[in-house]
C-alpha cells in the first residue's frame, strides 16, 4: 500500500518508541519532526528519519536514550540538531551525510558514538542529481565528548572542515579510521587520569 508523504510529525507525550522505518516511503516532503514537550519518547529506532532530505532541524527529547543506526541518515537539508541529555548511544550511521549540519553538541550522557555515525559518503539523492563540494559541507564545530567511552571506526569519516577534537577521561577505544580524511584537524586532545 503506498503511503501518503507528509510534511511534519507530531509526537505526543506518550509516545515511547519511534519504530524503525517509520517514516519509510512517507518522508520525501517531510520538514519538521517535534515532540510534545513533556515526551516519554525513550528510543528512535534505527531507519526512522533516514531521507528525510528537507528535513532542517531536530529536538531529541531529554527522555530519549537510544538514537538508532541511520536515523537521520541522508537528511541533507538537516541544520540543526539538539540531542537529549539521555542519550548514551548514537547508532551506526545515524547522521551520515548531513550535509548541511554546522555544529553539534555531544551531551555528558552519550558514552558510545557508532561506526560512521557522523561519516561523509557519496550522497544518494532521491530527487535528482546533487553535486556537493567536499570542502564545502559538514562540521565545523564538535563540542562535549566529554563522557564519551566508544568511538568507533569511522565515526567521522571524511569530515573535512573539523579542525580540533578534545576527548574527557573517559575514553576507553578509538576505532579504526575514526578520523581518516579530516584533512584539516589540526589538534585532538586526549584527558587522562594520573597513577
Amino acid at each position: 500500500q503506498e503511503q501518503t508523504p507528509v510534511e511534519l510529525i507530531y509526537f505526543g507525550k506518550d509516545v515511547t518508541e519511534i519504530v524503525p522505518g517509520f517514516s519509510k516511503d512517507k518522508n520525501e516532503k517531510l520538514e519538521v519532526v517535534c515532540f510534545h514537550n513533556e515526551s516519554n519518547c525513550v528510543i528512535i529506532g534505527d531507519y526512522a528519519f533516514m531521507g528525510a532530505e528537507l528535513l532542517m532541524e531536530i529536538k531529541i527529547p531529554d527522555w530519549v536514550t537510544f538514537v538508532g543506526g541511520s536515523c537521520f541518515c541522508d537528511c541533507y537539508s538537516l541544520k540543526e540538531v539538539k540531542i537529549g541529555s539521555s542519550v548514551t548511544y548514537l547508532g551506526t550511521s545515524a547522521f551520515r551525510n548531513t550535509y548541511a549540519l554546522k555544529s553539534i553538541h555531544i551531551p555528558d550522557s552519550v558514552n558510545v558514538i557508532a561506526a560512521h555515525c557522523f561519516s561523509m559518503m557519496k550522497p544518494r539523492r532521491r530527487n535528482g542529481n546533487v553535486n556537493v563540494p567536499s570542502d564545502e559541507v559538514g562540521l565545523d564545530s564538535v563540542t562535549g565528548l566529554d563522557a564519551v567511552e566508544y568511538i568507533e571506526k569511522e565515526a567521522f569519516l571524511n569530515q573535512r572542515k573539523v579542525r580540533v577534537l578534545k576527548f574527557g577521561k573517559q575514553l576507553k577505544r578509538l576505532g579504526r579510521s575514526s578520523f581518516e580524511g579530516c584533512n584539516n584537524l589540526k589538534e585532538i586532545t586526549f584527558k587522562y587520569y594520573k597513577n
